[in-house]
């Protein structure tokens, strides 16, 4: 029965090992990211990069000297197809808005990092730019403008249910072989 433990030991320490190598869905935490008026942008994203998606925008930028802040919960390009963004699209630019219509005269926040977001990089904001919209598709700043050349980001995974399902699984299997070795006759703990 000592086989059986180790047997549902390592499919536990396995499923585990390879949830926390699969796992797509970084939460990523912005921090440290001063305007030149003395405004700052704080929040978080969650970001798939098998799908180069992001949801669960929730970023805040504070008034400062040359403007007031705002909340930007919408992806240019994803949540607003018909934005293109303040900056020019990549992969390690992220454009965000304040609403999903036309973007004339509304802020826009540009991200630069530091290299594609992806599982184990650690990111920089290299760069970021706010200002309002010139136009609907927001293809370029205008009127007060302020940027930043600092700011870091931290992640954390979030597993998806498929994955939180294998770790239920890896869980039950080790304390069933648990429970089967204390059931075991001659076993010292059992008798004790």
């Amino acid at each position: 029965m000592r086989l059986v433990v180790k047997i549902g030991f390592a499919v536990a320490f396995l499923t585990l090992f390879s949830w926390a190598a699969s796992a797509q869905n970084l939460t990523y935490t912005l921090s440290g990211v001063t305007f030149n008026d003395g405004g700052t942008a704080s929040g978080s994203f969650t970001y798939n990069p098998t799908t180069n998606t992001y949801t669960n925008i929730n970023i805040v930028t504070t008034t400062g000297g040359i403007r007031t802040g705002a909340t930007y919960r919408f992806v240019c390009g994803t949540d607003v197809p018909s934005c293109n963004g303040l900056l020019p699209n990549s992969t390690n630019i992220l454009n965000l808005t304040t609403n999903a219509a036309n973007q004339t005269g509304l802020p826009g926040l540009a991200l630069n990092f530091n290299a594609p977001l992806s599982a184990g990089n650690s990111s920089v904001v290299t760069f970021a730019l706010e200002a309002n919209c010139s136009n609907a598709t927001c293809t370029a700043p205008a009127g007060a403008t302020r940027t930043s050349n600092a700011g870091a980001l931290s992640t954390f995974t979030i597993p998806t249910l498929s994955e939180w399902g294998l770790i239920l699984m890896a869980v039950l299997l080790a304390g069933a072989g648990v429970l089967r070795l204390r059931q075991q006759p001659g076993n010292l703990r059992a008798q004790a």
